[in-house]
Parts: structure tokens; C-alpha cells; sequence
């Protein structure tokens, strides 16, 4: 595991010890290929993934010459840990928010090895720990045959250097492959230069980490000042490169080491929305850990506020907890559980995030400046900006094909409804809303129930809102009339196309409550048996840990069985999906406070 050794051998140098301190970005490998928990790992991928081999990126990470790596010639000298750094970030397209480049510039490694880096104007490296230095430099002897490599002193270290800019080395105990920038940062690195593992945050970030990771991401954003930077010294790291390649490499690191002291990490001006919505203000940093367990695989995500980044306050803390309570209010049949403590803001979020989901679903991505736009709408108004959701629903709809569509076209109505009249919608949300929950039940689509549930601060203006959302439909040609649902105080039904029964909204017992199917409004106001009832609820608690409480709770037997109904074996798209969802038996989310750290934690569980 990251950071363990075994109790009979000395520990092996980490990996992060030859990471330079400015590095924004660091994943940390547990590449060991025996004992319980690589074989637990190897067995938990498996079944998630559909993969074979999970170690199969590793050996074309390995490869100088495409391909994989023979696992016969890695294994005799690979040690137990190994890491992949990038000294700086590659462009990010700040004014969309479409994160096309950066994961296609993740994918071309991952999936074609370390030469994709060779051409990249981004320093970075992979370094894995070696038991046996001199074979591993054999190794870089026989994958660097024929390729006309040549080989250059760079601070008593020879490296070799491939024409299309690849770059390996053995330095101590640390097998070094990358570009030619990555690989003598490194090589600095290691002869002293700041290293990242004693560089704060990561330091603390990693010491507060859960234990037994298999895998770990260290993302940080870069402060004002350091972006500020960024520029020139990208400009002189990517001169001193193209001299490297032509042969005149500097033979001193110590210089490579003065100019990087300071350890700042230089980046692209303008963070994309969905790293800032991720991570935070600029200085902020994520730290995620991937923890297999016997039965389950546990995500954990870390992270440390950065610039304008204020300590939670009483009201934050009653908002977090009024909003557990709202969870543990919802049905106890609920299959799809969530709580949000700020409906906005997490609608903003998912808004953010839109883009990464159509890029990875294949459909085209969101055009230039919509994001943008509808982040800086938002911030003015108590829900986002109508086209974003949209956009969202047509991913959505490309998704799920026909078996979506049913329930995509009558949102796409509703959308379309609200956003016709932004400022009496502005007006009709306004000052009262509180913490929401959403909830999905049933066993079949004619008994499913589904709704959202947003807690009222002032329930005159909550069953007020009731009769202004009405109005704003009626202006829009639907059909609305009076409801009577027993514990409401104000109720309307909304007649939407392909919804059988249309929209239910009803204000009561301190909620606003707007669903679908036989009883929402009932389930939701007055649940015969509450959610935090439940030993689903208990369990998702017990598996969270201390400090951590309930946000989101996924039944995979049930939402699988709704989807197959709903014919998702029809769409390309979710039928790659379904075989996946089926060894999972249910998914839990948490949220707490480690000490400074802002904690998230994902729990998925596994079918027997």
C-alpha cells in the first residue's frame, strides 16, 4: 500500500521524494504484484471494470517502444510503488469549460504510454521504484535499441534520449521515463533539489490520507502570484527543452535546482469552471485515495481551501446538520437517496461538470462560452441559467436513448416553462429556500415515485411560490389545476406530456415538495416509515466512519431493475454501462471535516 512496507524490509524511497515541489499534479501507484491486497485489487477491478489485467496501464506507461511493456521483463526489478507527476498543467479551456484537451491529454498516456508526453510542452515523468537498479537499466538498454537513442550525462546520471523526445534514466533506486523536461526534473529532484513530499500541502494532506490506498491523486491549484509566473518560466522550460533534444544538454542539475527553490507550480491562467467547482478558490488542493476493502471499494476525497477560503461558521454547521435530518426524512423504500445543503449552488456545480459528462459520453461539446455564461448568470439568480439545463438534458437524452426519453421530453418542457419568465421565477424562489433532498422508490414503473424536497425558512413564501410557479406554466400553455393532498397547505398538479399524472407541487409541514408517480407529495411530507429508520441508513453510516454523514444513498438492485424496464439494454450507451452496475450492490456518499480538510467519501459496495 502507499507508504507501507512490509515489517521484515527496510522501507523503499517514495516515489514523491523525487516529484519536484512545484508539481500541481502527482498520482501515486501501488504497483506491487503480490500479497492480499494487490490480489484483492486485482479481483475488485475486475469486477468493476470489465478489465482483465488492471496493471495494464502500467506496462505502456513502461514502454519506450509502443505497446506494452513484456511483464516478464518489468517484474524481475519493478518495486512496490511508482508515481506520474506533470510540472505544470496543460492548457485548460478556461472559456467553455469543456475539458476536451485535458482528457485527451490523459487518455493519449494512458492508453499509448509515455511517448504522447515526449511532444507535450508539459514537464512530467513517471517514476517507479526499482529492487534492482542495474537491471533496470538493461532494461532501457534493450527498449532503446534501434531507436536512435544517444546517451547524455545530466548530473552523474545517463540518460537516454530518444529523437522523438522520450527520456529514461535510472537514478538511485528510481527508474525514471518521460520527456526530456519530466526526466531531469527529476534527476534534480533527487540530488536535492525541493522534493513534494515534504512540501506543504501535500505533506499534511497525505499524512491525513486513510491508509491501505492502492492509488492516490494529488491536484493542486496554483495561487495568484504563481499563475502570474506561469508564463515566462513555461516559455524558458519549453526553450531549454528543444536544446535538450538537439543535443546540448546542461550537465549541472544544481541550476535546474535554483531556478526551481522557490517549489511554486506554475499554470494556465483562468481555471475551467469544473476544476474550480472540484477543488476550490486558486491555492486549493484535492487529494483522493482509492481504498479496496473485502467486499466494497472506498473513494476518499480530501480538500484544502485555498485563497478567500473562510473556516464553516455556526449557521453552516445547522445548515449541514438540517440537512442530514432532511435525508433521514425521505421514504424508507427510496432506491435513490440524496441531500443538497444549497440547491443553487449544487445545480451550479452540476452545471460546471456538464461539460466533462458530454465530452465522455461522446456527445459534442457544450458551444464556446455557454458555460461561462450560465456561471455568471447563476450567481444573481436562485436557479441556473435555463439553456445550461438544456444542454444537460440533451446529454442526458443522447445517453439514454429511447428508454430516457419518456422522461427527458417532459423536462425539457418544465425547463423550457420556467426559463420563458427568469425574473418571476427569481421572484418565486426567492428567501425562502433551505437545505433539499430528492428521492426515487418503487418496484415498478407504474408504483415509482420520485420528487424534491426543499425545506421552507419562511412557509408563507414557500405555499406562496406554490401559486407563482402555477402562473408561470399557465403562461406557458399547460394545463394546471388545484390539488388536495392530506398535510398540504397550498397543491397544484401540472399536466405534462409523456408523464403520466404530470408534476404534483404542494407546501406543507415546512417543505415545498415537487414529484411524480401515485403519492409523492404523501411520501414525501408524511413517509409511513422514515429513511433514517432504515438499517440501509444505519449501514451507510457505520460505512462512512466517524465524522462523516450520509448525502447520497444508491440501491443498485432496484435502479438497474427500473432502467431494464425502461428498456436501457436498447441504448449503446447505457447497455456498456448496465454490465458494470450489476456487481454493485449499493453506493453511499459522505461528507465531513478532517481537521481543516473538507472530506468526501464514496463507499461502493459489492454484490456477494
Amino acid at each position: 500500500m502507499l507508504g507501507g512496507c512490509a515489517a521484515s524490509a527496510p522501507p523503499a524511497p517514495s516515489p514523491a521524494g523525487a516529484v519536484p515541489a512545484r508539481a500541481p499534479l502527482y498520482i501515486a501507484l501501488d504497483v506491487s504484484q503480490e500479497g492480499a491486497l494487490a490480489r484483492l485489487t486485482r479481483t475488485d477491478a475486475a469486477r468493476v471494470t470489465g478489465a482483465k489485467q488492471p496493471y495494464g496501464f502500467l506496462y505502456r506507461l513502461l514502454s519506450l517502444r509502443g505497446g506494452s511493456a513484456p511483464r516478464s521483463a518489468v517484474l524481475p526489478f519493478l518495486g512496490a510503488q511508482a508515481g506520474v507527476f506533470l510540472e505544470r498543467m496543460p492548457p485548460l479551456e478556461a472559456a467553455n469549460g469543456s475539458p476536451a484537451a485535458l482528457i485527451a491529454f490523459a487518455r493519449s498516456i494512458l492508453e499509448g504510454g509515455l511517448r504522447h508526453l515526449a511532444g507535450a510542452a508539459v514537464p512530467g515523468a513517471l517514476i517507479a521504484d526499482v529492487t534492482d537498479p542495474g537491471g533496470a537499466r538493461a532494461y532501457i538498454r534493450r527498449q532503446s535499441a534501434g531507436l536512435h537513442a544517444r546517451i547524455l550525462p545530466f548530473g552523474g546520471v545517463k540518460m537516454t534520449i530518444l529523437s522523438d523526445g522520450q527520456a529514461a534514466a535510472v537514478a538511485r533506486s528510481f527508474l525514471l521515463m518521460g520527456n526530456i523536461a519530466g526526466v531531469r526534473s527529476a534527476i534534480a529532484t533527487i540530488d536535492g533539489a525541493p522534493a513534494l513530499r515534504p512540501a506543504s500541502p501535500f505533506a499534511a494532506m497525505h499524512a491525513a490520507a486513510p491508509t491501505g490506498a492502492v492509488a492516490a491523486v494529488y491536484l493542486r491549484l496554483p495561487s495568484r502570484a504563481e499563475a502570474s509566473e506561469a508564463g515566462s518560466e513555461g516559455e524558458a522550460q519549453s526553450s531549454s527543452a528543444q536544446s535538450e533534444s538537439s543535443g546540448s544538454l546542461t550537465a549541472n542539475p544544481k541550476a535546474a535546482k535554483g531556478a526551481r527553490s522557490s517549489g511554486r507550480a506554475p499554470a494556465s491562467a483562468g481555471e475551467p469552471p469544473y476544476l474550480r467547482e472540484l477543488i476550490g478558490p486558486p491555492g486549493s488542493a484535492l487529494y483522493v485515495s482509492l481504498v479496496p476493502r473485502s467486499g466494497s471499494i472506498r473513494l476518499v476525497v480530501d480538500r484544502l481551501r485555498g485563497e478567500s477560503a473562510d473556516p464553516p461558521s455556526t449557521s453552516e454547521s445547522e445548515q449541514q446538520q438540517s440537512t442530514q435530518q432532511l435525508l433521514a426524512s425521505l421514504p424508507e423504500s427510496s432506491w435513490v437517496a440524496a441531500a443538497l445543503e444549497n440547491l443553487p449552488d449544487a445545480l451550479h456545480k452540476v452545471l460546471a461538470l456538464a461539460p466533462a459528462l458530454a465530452y465522455l459520453s461522446g456527445a459534442a461539446p457544450s458551444p464556446q462560452g455557454a458555460a461561462s455564461g450560465s456561471e455568471a448568470s447563476f450567481r444573481s439568480a436562485p436557479l441556473p441559467f435555463t439553456a445550461g439545463l438544456q444542454a444537460l438534458l440533451g446529454t442526458l437524452a443522447g445517453l439514454g436513448g429511447s428508454s430516457l426519453a419518456g422522461l427527458i421530453a417532459p423536462a425539457r418542457q418544465l425547463v423550457g416553462a420556467l426559463g420563458a419568465h427568469p425574473r418571476a421565477l427569481r421572484q418565486a424562489l426567492a428567501g425562502w429556500m433551505g437545505p433539499a433532498a430528492l428521492f426515487l422508490s418503487g418496484t415498478s414503473l407504474l408504483e415509482v415515485d420520485g420528487a424534491i424536497v426543499i425545506s421552507s425558512r419562511d412557509e408563507a413564501r414557500s405555499r406562496a411560490a406554490v401559486a407563482q410557479l402555477g402562473a408561470l406554466f399557465r403562461s406557458a400553455h399547460i394545463a394546471v389545476k388545484p390539488l388536495s393532498v392530506a398535510g398540504a397547505q397550498s397543491a397544484i398538479a401540472v399536466a405534462l406530456a409523456g408523464l403520466p399524472g404530470g408534476l404534483q407541487i404542494a407546501a406543507g409541514e415546512g417543505k415545498l415538495v415537487a414529484g411524480f408517480g401515485a403519492a409523492p407529495i404523501t411520501e414525501a411530507l408524511s413517509p409511513s416509515v422514515p429513511l433514517g429508520s432504515a438499517t440501509a441508513y444505519r449501514s451507510a453510516q457505520s460505512a462512512l466512519g466517524e465524522g462523516l454523514s450520509p448525502r447520497l444513498l444508491i440501491s443498485f438492485p432496484q435502479l438497474t431493475a427500473i432502467l431494464g424496464l425502461l428498456g436501457a439494454n436498447s441504448s449503446p450507451s447505457l447497455a456498456t454501462v448496465l454490465p458494470h452496475l450489476y456487481s454493485l450492490s449499493s453506493l453511499t456518499l459522505g461528507v465531513g471535516r478532517i481537521g481543516s480538510e473538507q472530506r468526501t467519501a464514496v463507499v461502493l459496495s459489492l454484490t456477494p
